[in-house]
């Protein structure tokens, strides 16, 4: 199991917001409340910094994912699954079926 939390920073937030307000394609994005939790964003991050820490262990463990550039978000992303199915080990299952002997009707 990967457990990832994507970190927008508050100035990137407002970032996005603002975009969301200027353009008429993103506006259907917005919601009221996404201005009022702005000001709870101190509480937002102290209540995640405690769920990460409660719930963070050494077999599954949280990945705080800056996401602030999407781009960078998504390779380190792609490489953390990659890394983590090469931990894995996985093999290919082997054939138990000669494809051979079966002919399709």
């Amino acid at each position: 199991m990967l457990k990832c939390y994507l970190h927008i920073s508050k100035a990137e937030q407002k970032k996005r917001l603002q975009a969301r307000l200027d353009d008429p394609q993103k506006q259907w994005k917005l919601q009221a409340s996404d201005f009022e939790d702005r000001k709870l964003w101190p509480a937002f991050m102290k209540a995640y910094q405690q769920t990460l820490a409660a719930t963070s262990t050494a077999h599954a463990p949280w990945y705080i994912i800056p996401a602030d550039d999407k781009s960078d978000r998504n390779r380190f992303l792609a490489e953390l699954l990659v890394a983590t199915m090469e931990d894995m080990k996985l093999k290919m299952p082997t054939a138990t079926l000669k494809p051979g002997s079966f002919k399709l009707v």
